[in-house]
């Protein structure tokens, strides 16, 4: 099972969407959620939005202190990879979600402790 998080809802600003991110990754640990789909969008130019880049640089430090076991973007989601195989393990049915199972740069998915 995941959770399935827009953070680009409302359009809201850069630091209210990092705010709400690292909620949701709380609330996850809380419930016992191990997985987080957030969807973050990918710019209007579509070539990358403030929240992508932010929401990438912010699970960046969280995996380095810790917080979170690891993250996949959206445009990296590759089936034989170590990290892609752990997600599936804990949410088996993101092989079939369509936001997910391609190639998609408006998606980061996480895996919490």
């Amino acid at each position: 099972m995941y959770r399935l998080v827009n953070l680009k809802d409302g359009m809201p600003n850069t630091d209210y969407a990092i705010y709400l991110m690292e909620k949701e990754i709380s609330f996850a640990k809380a419930e016992g959620s191990h997985v987080i789909v957030f969807i973050h969008g990918y710019g209007s130019s579509g070539h990358g939005g403030a929240i992508k880049t932010e929401v990438d640089r912010r699970l960046s430090q969280l995996k380095k202190d810790k917080k979170i076991i690891s993250y996949v973007r959206g445009d990296r989601w590759m089936e034989d990879s170590d990290d892609v195989r752990e997600i599936y393990k804990y949410a088996p049915e993101l092989s079939i979600n369509s936001q997910v199972s391609g190639i998609n740069s408006g998606v980061t998915v996480v895996l919490v402790y």
